[in-house]
């Protein structure tokens, strides 16, 4: 069973992690790495950052890079379709053979449950973006949000970031009032972004856009809600109440019969 080896990768739209085990259930290697949604970065280049993990996974574990992993098992960001995924597996196994001899790939809301729930539960993921995700014991599968920023990320770093700068530009251009003052908010817009006018900040939106890069405004805007900064405080509260409408959408949705009965067992 040593000779078994076998990989899993948690990938998410900032970073993602891997690790190694064999047979024994040993943990031989664990490496983090960038972000890994298809949607973000194209097909391609989430495939070279896939196989650049596992090389270095097994270069740490001091395995031989031409002998394939057993399987790997990839929980991704932006993997909720069967076609996608099925192409991603094909074009894995085309482009990098020695990278593993099988795969299983899902989204990363599918193997947060599965990680925790043997017989399914709602997992909530609110990181660069959000998404929302029900298994019933009886299998169902039913979901809320994980649309990208475009049609979605209600209450994750995107949105929240988003909102800050929206806020921001509203008051300069008198076109709305804020809630609480923004000094501070702006001046971790200017920070974050390196500049210096709203003008500069284009650059972020449009030509030069990075949704990671992006969503890191939020890590300024929640040290300063921590210093208590009102603006940024009434900010994670509004994001709160966002992530918390992803749970009610679904829960007319939840099996009550199937669960009430293993309750009972």
């Amino acid at each position: 069973m040593a000779s078994i080896i076998l990989g899993g990768i948690e990938g998410g739209a900032t970073h993602s992690n891997l690790v190694l085990f064999n047979g024994n259930g040993e943990k031989l290697a664990q490496v983090a790495g960038p972000g890994t949604n298809h949607w973000i970065l194209g097909m391609e280049e989430c495939q070279k950052r896939i196989n650049k993990m596992v090389e270095q996974a097994k270069h740490e574990a001091k395995l031989p890079s031409e002998k394939p992993l057993n399987a790997l098992g990839m929980s991704l960001s932006g993997c909720e379709q069967e076609e996608t995924n099925k192409q991603l597996k094909e074009e894995l196994q085309k482009n990098f053979p020695m990278l593993s001899s099988n795969y299983v790939v899902c989204s990363d809301t599918v193997g947060s449950i599965a990680a925790v729930l043997e017989n399914g539960g709602i997992v909530l993921i609110a990181g660069t973006g959000s998404n929302c995700l029900l298994l019933n014991p009886d299998g169902s599968v039913h979901r809320c949000g994980g649309w990208g920023h475009i049609m979605g990320d209600e209450g994750a770093a995107w949105w929240i970031s988003h909102k800050a700068i929206k806020i921001c530009f509203d008051e300069q251009d008198n076109f709305s009032q804020p809630p609480h003052p923004t000094q501070v908010v702006w001046k971790s817009v200017q920070e974050h972004y390196k500049i210096e006018t709203r003008f500069d900040v284009l650059d972020h939106c449009y030509t030069k856009f990075d949704k990671c890069h992006f969503a890191g405004l939020c890590k300024l805007l929640a040290k300063a809600a921590v210093q208590g900064d009102r603006l940024s405080q009434w900010l994670f509260k509004e994001a709160g109440r966002m992530l918390a409408r992803h749970i009610t959408a679904l829960l007319p949705q939840v099996d009550r019969v199937s669960i009430c009965q293993q309750r009972i067992e």
